[in-house]
């Protein structure tokens, strides 16, 4: 059914199994070259880039309130 066909796997492989097998994908049966099945790998890094974007607009924005509000109270402020 499954019949095994060695191909080049792209990307840093870190620990290679001991049976020389590695999940990997590829787009067709003739390609020599596979990618690495990295599901789910990049959830971790974009979650923290999501939050760090997240943070940083709210504190924008505070700031920009705040900013407001010297404004208003300096204009506020009767000239001496």
């Amino acid at each position: 059914m499954w019949a095994r066909i060695r191909v080049a796997v792209d990307g840093i492989i870190q620990n290679r199994p001991a049976d020389g097998t590695l999940p990997a994908l590829v787009d067709g049966s003739g390609d020599h070259t596979a990618t690495r099945d990295g599901s789910g790998s990049w959830k971790i890094p974009t979650l923290t880039g999501v939050v760090f974007l997240a943070l940083t607009a709210w504190r924008i924005r505070s700031l920009a309130v705040l900013l407001r509000l010297r404004r208003a109270v300096r204009a506020a402020e009767p000239a001496v």
